[in-house]
């Protein structure tokens, strides 16, 4: 049996915006539309060593009363499709 590593530390989504070049100082840029990620460094951790085989536990504040809170449903929703499991006390209202 594998042991269970147990990663503590932040979930956040990252708001990613790709520029075709660093824009200039003053001036209006046509930007494309963003998209999301999940990062932070607990979550980052989580998912390579989950790549790598292991079993993990990811301990992290995320919103238990997410439904209707896009960032929440969307963390949720990759943790999910990443088979990523969180710890269940570690929620908070709001």
């Amino acid at each position: 049996m594998k042991p269970k590593i147990i990663v503590i530390g932040l979930t956040v989504v990252d708001i990613v915006i790709e520029c075709e070049g660093f824009p200039i100082e003053d001036t209006d840029r046509h930007i494309p539309a963003p998209h999301w990620q999940r990062g932070g460094n607990a979550s980052n951790s989580t998912t390579v060593l989950k790549c790598l085989g292991a079993e993990v536990l990811l301990l992290t504040k995320l919103n238990k009363q997410h439904k209707g809170d896009a960032f929440a449903d969307f963390l949720y929703d990759d943790l999910s499709r990443w088979s990523i499991p969180l710890a269940p006390a570690i929620t908070a209202a709001e």
